[in-house]
C-alpha cells in the first residue's frame, strides 16, 4: 500500500491530525454537558446550564474545526 516509510509516516500524521479534528466538537459537547450538569446540581438550575454547556461546547468545537480548515486551505493555496 505504501511505497516507503516516509509515505507511511505522512499518512499516519494526517490520520492523527484529522481524527483529532473530528473529536474536538464531540469532546466539547461531552465536557459542556457534564460541566453544565455539575453546575445545575450545584446551583439547582434544572437542565439550563447543561443545555448551555452542550451548545457552547458544540460552537467552540466547530469554531476550532473551522479555523483549522481555513489554515489548511491557506497552506494549500501557497503550494500552487
Amino acid at each position: 500500500m505504501f511505497d516507503s516509510d516516509k509515505k507511511l509516516a505522512e499518512f499516519l500524521r494526517s490520520l492523527s491530525r484529522y481524527t483529532g479534528l473530528t473529536l474536538r466538537p464531540a469532546a466539547g459537547v461531552i465536557a459542556g454537558f457534564f460541566g453544565g450538569r455539575y453546575l445545575d446540581n450545584l446551583w439547582e438550575t434544572g437542565p439550563l446550564l447543561a443545555t448551555a454547556g452542550v451548545l457552547a461546547g458544540l460552537v467552540l468545537g466547530l469554531v476550532a474545526l473551522y479555523r483549522e480548515a481555513a489554515k489548511e486551505l491557506k497552506k494549500g493555496g501557497k503550494k500552487k
